[in-house]
């Protein structure tokens, strides 16, 4: 939902039908609204469900335009008015002028999830008297009891006061032609009467995601055009086409191991040249024995022969001296 002023108007026999969505501020377009409407002394309907905010320069516009709105109608009916449009009523005395209250949204939530939910609520099912309570709803999704999520009291103040009368069979039907609920949408395509079958589909839950059974049946009415041949098939005993759900893609395979690489053979020696192979090599048995036997041999020797020289020279010296 976008949070820019926009409005939407669509006339019809006898009434005029005024959509408006987002922020009213001082960028509002209110002023253009009225002078579209070419049908004069008509019935005003004017669908405040999507008004997300208001702020005081909106309030004043708001209520200087539905003075002017109120002048040059025959009567000014204010249906779905969002949470945002309460508050503003129940601060403000001339909000809503002589207009007509039709319904208006209250805000649940769902207690496991704290989610808010916005229900629609119809002035004609709380009493004219009395103290007002909220009324009981069951969230969709996990089955549990909703709870209100603002004070009774002061949230349906602006209910006191209001007449219960003006809200006679003749001002439902013009609501219903103007914005048919979706079981009217239905009852008439079972029906084949689609003369009246124009606006927006007007659902019970502001915030609530449309189910999934009912997505075949959204598409089938999403508009007026749409409407009209569906029940022309209904008619003529056909049923229509159902909606062909979206092709799935199948799933992908999972990726292939690679193959080994290929280990190369040990590269082969050539032959010898002549075509005789060398003897094998036979290693040599290790030399047993103490670690250097072969240098204490040498030593011992050299010793040895030394001694020898000595005695000689020994004996030729006592031998040759005179005595």
């Amino acid at each position: 939902m976008s949070d820019k002023f926009s409005a939407k108007l669509r006339e019809g026999s006898d009434y005029t039908f005024i959509q408006i969505q987002g922020v009213i501020d001082e960028d509002n377009h209110l002023a253009s609204l009225l002078r579209q409407a070419t049908n004069r002394d008509t019935v005003v309907i004017i669908d405040l469900g999507e008004v997300t905010r208001i702020n005081s320069c909106g309030v004043r516009d708001w209520v200087n335009w539905l003075g002017e709105v109120q002048q040059a109608a025959r009567e000014v009916i204010l249906i779905r008015c969002s949470p945002a449009i309460v508050g503003q009523a129940n601060m403000v005395t001339n909000f809503c002028g002589d207009a007509i209250i039709h319904s208006f949204f209250a805000p649940y939530f769902i207690p496991s999830s704290e989610m808010s939910v916005d229900k629609l609520l119809y002035v004609s099912q709380f009493p004219a008297q009395g103290a007002v309570r909220a009324p009981s709803f069951v969230s969709e999704e996990t089955g549990e009891p909703m709870e209100f999520d603002d004070f009774e009291e002061s949230y349906f103040a602006f209910l006191d006061g209001l007449d219960r009368a003006r809200l006679n069979a003749r001002v439902q039907d013009l609501v219903q032609r103007a914005s048919p609920d979706l079981e009217m949408k239905i009852r008439q395509l079972n029906e084949g009467d689609l003369s009246q079958l124009t606006g927006p589909v007007n659902t019970a839950t502001l915030a609530t995601p449309p189910r999934e059974h009912a997505a075949g049946l959204d598409k089938l009415i999403s508009s007026a055009s749409d409407a009209r041949r569906a029940g022309e098939g209904l008619s003529a005993g056909t049923q229509p086409t159902p909606l062909r759900p979206a092709p799935q893609r199948p799933d992908p395979e999972p990726p292939r191991p690679a193959p080994p690489e290929p280990v190369a053979p040990p590269p082969v020696a050539p032959p010898p040249i002549g075509g005789h192979q060398p003897p094998p090599t036979v290693p040599r048995p290790p030399v047993t024995g103490s670690p250097g036997g072969g240098s204490a041999t040498l030593i011992y020797g050299l010793i040895a022969a030394a001694v020898v020289v000595v005695i000689i020279l020994i004996v030729l010296v006592f031998t040759l001296t005179p005595a």
